[in-house]
């Protein structure tokens, strides 16, 4: 069996490899984020739109949300379609089958994010958590002033390990009973 400093160690790896994972996740997301704008802009550049007449769709390019750019192309299929345009309807609906592809990048993009946000609060957690060893809990009788002294060797360990102040080990032991009580 490890020793607890140890099984520490190995505790304190697990937490900095999830949050460095976790890190990791967010950053490639962020590239994928950067990566979906930049295609928006190619495809507003391609349907020769003017972001400065369109101070919506360019609002619509700086943020998440594609909604105007798939209805102007919806437009223009239906006018080429009204018009008879074979052409012009093919290109408008590449344009749509290209904005939808870019649309689900941005949905796996946005589920990543959210994955990697789960990671890091969950790193964030086991930060804030001792392992499970150093909350160890007797039998369930509770704490007894000999089971103190076997356990942790010293009344500052006592303390450090339940946070409680005491004077004596059998002080210590009513605290700790009081705070987790058995039952």
């Amino acid at each position: 069996m490890k020793s607890k400093a140890e099984r520490d160690q190995t505790f304190e790896a697990i937490k900095t490899n999830l949050f460095t994972a976790g890190a990791s996740v967010v950053k490639a997301a962020k590239s994928h984020e950067e990566m979906f704008n930049t295609a928006l802009g190619a495809i507003a550049d391609a349907m020769e739109l003017n972001l400065d007449d369109q101070p919506q769709l360019k609002q619509v390019l700086d943020g998440s949300e594609a909604n105007l750019l798939y209805e102007g192309l919806l437009l223009q299929r239906q006018e080429a379609e009204t018009k008879g345009d074979f052409a012009a309807y093919m290109t408008a609906e590449e344009k749509l089958q290209q904005l939808e592809e870019f649309e689900a990048l941005r949905l796996e993009r946005q589920a990543r994010m959210l994955e990697a946000k789960v990671r890091i609060q969950t790193a964030q957690r086991l930060l804030r958590t001792p392992p499970l060893e150093s909350r160890e809990s007797p039998t369930s009788t509770g704490w007894t002033a000999e089971k103190l002294k076997a356990q942790y060797k010293t009344l500052k360990a006592v303390e450090e390990t339940f946070k409680v102040a005491a004077k004596s080990w059998k002080a210590a032991a009513e605290q700790v009973n009081q705070q987790n009580p058995v039952g």
